[in-house]
């Protein structure tokens, strides 16, 4: 093996497992006079797969875009003081697909750094649970 030629670049490794993983991943623009309106700049496959929306239709939107009245009010609350105050979450909440069929959702969101330490973006995975 010639290390100089045969290696696939870690970050080209990395964006394949993401488009690939069976979990939903999402990365959203930090926006902290509105977390709950971060923009979504990344979505991998499984957000498309599982929810019915395309990758057109995500990116650009909010995770607001997958809530529906039935999503509690109380779990929304408890991810925007979370992100608000820079630390990492895990909860579950009823999002919908873009059907309107209802979807338990394990979710972990982290906020991820610059260079100075300064959080510029969140990084979501989720997972389809149940109620539960």
């Amino acid at each position: 093996m010639n290390l100089e030629t045969d290696v696939t670049p870690l970050p080209d490794l990395m964006l394949q497992a993401f488009d690939k993983a069976l979990d939903l991943m999402l990365i959203m623009e930090a926006n902290f006079d509105d977390v709950g309106d971060s923009k979504i700049i990344y979505a991998n496959q499984a957000v498309s797969k599982t929810l019915g929306y395309s990758n057109a239709e995500i990116v650009g939107n909010s995770p607001r875009m997958f809530q529906g009245n039935q999503t509690d009010k109380m779990t929304r609350m408890e991810i925007r003081v979370s992100l608000k105050q820079k630390k990492p979450l895990h909860s579950k909440i009823l999002n919908f697909t873009k059907d309107g069929e209802p979807i338990w959702l394990e979710i972990n969101i982290i906020p991820l750094e610059n260079d100075q330490g300064e959080v510029t973006h969140f990084f979501a995975t989720e997972r389809v649970c149940s109620q539960d």
